[in-house]
């Protein structure tokens, strides 16, 4: 879907670094308790596919030459902070 849209802004870049640093103590975890071969393989595997998730959403992030959380002008992706208003000037002119 990342591809089809071509962005990655649903996806949050600290969870997939979190889920790559859970995938490498699953690494170290698996040498630590000798665990079966066909474990540790998964293990990498994870690490590879979220590794590959993680180049996709810095991929896309450079692309659009913006950081995922600015889509609204002046920043701020409309959050608090933001310089957008909230009501129109005629809307609050009315009040």
């Amino acid at each position: 879907e990342n591809w089809r849209k071509g962005d990655a802004s649903g996806v949050s870049e600290w969870y997939i670094l979190l889920w790559i640093a859970g995938d490498i103590l699953n690494i170290v975890g698996c040498f630590l308790a000798q665990q079966n071969s066909l474990q540790t393989t998964i293990a990498f595997w994870f690490l590879f596919s979220d590794s590959l998730l993680w180049g996709q959403v810095e991929y896309y992030r450079r692309r659009a030459g913006n950081d995922m959380g600015s889509r609204a002008p002046g920043g701020g992706g409309g959050a608090i902070g933001s310089s957008l208003p909230i009501m129109s000037r005629s809307a609050m002119e009315q009040r």
